[in-house]
């Protein structure tokens, strides 16, 4: 089994890089919680929840009963850990997350799916087992990477690959300070989207639309960041919170 990937580990410890990536990564996990903030929900599920840290507080926040996390690295001993101290039913499972998900047809009141469609290969098949497992009254959150962030753009005008195409294909080497190619499984980005592309993507296997937003432009300070980000989806990341679309 692979080890877990710290979403920061590519960069030295302390580094501005780095210091940079976890404050992006806190921003994204703000929005979130937010924005669930006005859900309830008896039974939650996180996708790709790493050692479920943010999973449980999430499930705090909705007021859960039940915690169903699910992820492609084996956490069993966190997962484990979580349960004793939580109070919180936490069910645990390792599964290939391009694969069908293991749960029953609307058994969720709320899932979460963040930063985790960009590393499938079927980011469609995802989107449609997130929907089959949905309560037809749930809510959906979602995270990804925006292709169409100021940044990206910015790198592609200067005939650079965007950095969010680079991630998982180079490890960095913390005790030489170079980068040394390497691919490593599930720190990849397969699968990257534009805001917009997205948008149209979730409408058309039948989700509606509640709330959508990008965060983070890197070397902005928080207040310009939320300013820019309000009027215009330049930001790296984009978040979005889903209900099924009775239409359909």
């Amino acid at each position: 089994m692979d080890e877990p990937h710290d979403i920061s580990g590519r960069f030295p410890e302390h580094s501005w890089r780095r210091n940079l990536v976890v404050r992006g990564d806190a921003l994204v996990k703000n929005r979130i919680l937010s924005w669930a903030a006005p859900i309830t929900g008896k039974c939650l599920l996180d996708i790709g929840a790493g050692e479920a840290a943010f999973s449980l507080e999430l499930g705090t926040k909705i007021d859960c009963e039940q915690l169903h996390v699910i992820d492609a690295v084996d956490f069993s001993v966190e997962w484990m850990s979580l349960q004793e101290t939580s109070g919180i039913d936490i069910k645990g499972k390792v599964h290939n997350l391009d694969n069908p998900l293991p749960y029953q047809d609307g058994m969720f009141d709320v899932v979460l799916s963040n930063q985790v469609i960009e590393h499938l290969y079927d980011p469609v098949s995802h989107l449609t087992e997130i929907k089959r497992v949905v309560d037809t009254s749930g809510h959906v959150l979602i995270g990804t990477c925006n292709l169409s962030s100021i940044q990206y753009r910015l790198e592609l005008l200067l005939g650079l690959t965007p950095t969010t195409l680079k991630v998982g294909m180079y490890r960095y080497e913390i005790e030489k300070g170079k980068e040394s190619p390497q691919v490593t499984r599930f720190a990849r980005h397969i699968s990257c989207f534009t805001f917009r592309d997205f948008t149209k993507l979730l409408q058309s296997i039948g989700f509606s639309i509640i709330k959508a937003r990008t965060s983070v432009i890197y070397l902005l300070p928080d207040f310009f960041e939320g300013m820019v980000t309000r009027l215009f989806p330049l930001g790296n990341y984009m978040v979005f919170l889903l209900k099924i679309d009775e239409v359909i």
